[in-house]
């Protein structure tokens, strides 16, 4: 591009974690006055959290000139960790279960995804991640522990297995996203309603 346009390029840019960064701008200029750099920054952004993780880079970036040019890698929240309970007996008796009521309530034959291709809030009833890779990613996420928290701990202790079961639907979070209304709204409530009782008595 820079031969395209006739000018010079600008040299060797910089790559660093945010962690880095962060610990450049403590030492430099102080980690009191580095921490309210960044706060500053992301108070700033509105509310958020995408924002404010990249308000508080630039902020730092800004304070550390001597830096730049300069790429940082970082981790913009939210964070839905990846969970599956595949082999699980529970889940799959459940998985069982649903397919055999569907088939004989409203000879619906269901399909298995062993991944749900969206966001959903079971991501924070179990975690498998090691010590090392939740580390890294608390110490590079702007503002973790103060704007932003997940509590891999509790999850990791809780560790339930994890089962969505929904109607459906096409291109979910778009313009052109819609339900089936049928789905959603006669035969999975009889569904669930069985599952939760197929559950419980297994659990008694």
């Amino acid at each position: 591009m820079c031969e395209r346009e006739g000018v010079e390029p600008i040299g060797d840019v910089r790559v660093l974690r945010y962690e880095q960064l962060l610990a450049h701008a403590r030492e430099s200029l102080g980690s009191e006055q580095a921490d309210a750099i960044a706060a500053a920054g992301a108070a700033g952004a509105g509310d958020d959290l995408r924002e404010q993780a990249l308000a508080a880079v630039d902020a730092l970036l800004v304070a550390c000139q001597e830096l730049t040019p300069a790429i940082v890698v970082l981790f913009a929240p939210p964070f839905y960790p990846a969970v599956n309970s595949s082999g699980d007996d529970l889940v799959e008796a459940c998985v069982a279960r649903v397919r055999e009521q569907a088939a004989s309530r409203f000879g619906r034959e269901l399909h298995r995804s062993h991944w749900f291709n969206g966001i959903s809030d079971l991501s924070y009833v179990s975690h498998r991640g090691d010590d090392a890779a939740v580390a890294a990613y608390e110490r590079n996420t702007p503002g973790f522990g103060e704007r932003y928290v997940i509590p891999f701990a509790a999850m990791r202790e809780l560790d339930a297995p994890v089962l969505n079961v929904g109607p459906f639907g096409k291109d979910p979070h778009q313009h052109t996203e819609r339900l089936h209304v049928g789905s959603a709204f006669h035969e999975l409530p009889e569904l669930l309603a069985d599952l939760v009782q197929f559950v419980a008595a297994r659990q008694a």
